[in-house]
């Protein structure tokens, strides 16, 4: 009996964690400084409890960090991001172009091209 009850709450529990699951496209940047309306998409995912970020078919230009939080994910479908060439900070400084705030846990990059 005690099993089942065990059970029934960890599902339940599990549940709530996938429904309230975020899952925002980023599309129509406009290649200035790009990894900002990335960003905002990726705290607004943590905020909600984690979740995906995707990024639509397109070119993203970065001059800046683009910020991972714990319980993200950053997905994308034929995306490229493009270091801004008008930085030299990445080489001199050593910016990460993705770096995380918090523990790096339950992270995941795929499907797009640096």
């Amino acid at each position: 009996m005690h099993i089942k009850c065990i059970l029934l709450i960890l599902f339940l529990l599990l549940s709530i964690n996938i429904a309230h699951a975020e899952s925002i496209t980023v599309s129509g940047c406009d290649g200035n400084s790009d990894q900002k309306q990335i960003n905002e998409a990726l705290e607004r995912v943590h905020k909600a409890g984690g979740g995906t970020v995707n990024l639509g078919s397109a070119h993203y230009t970065v001059d800046g960090t683009i910020w991972m939080y714990p319980g993200t994910t950053l997905t994308g479908s034929g995306a490229v991001i493009n270091i801004d060439p008008k930085s030299s900070r990445w080489f001199r400084e050593g910016v990460p172009v993705i770096g995380c705030k918090g523990i790096p846990k339950n992270i995941e990059l795929s499907g797009f091209e640096i």
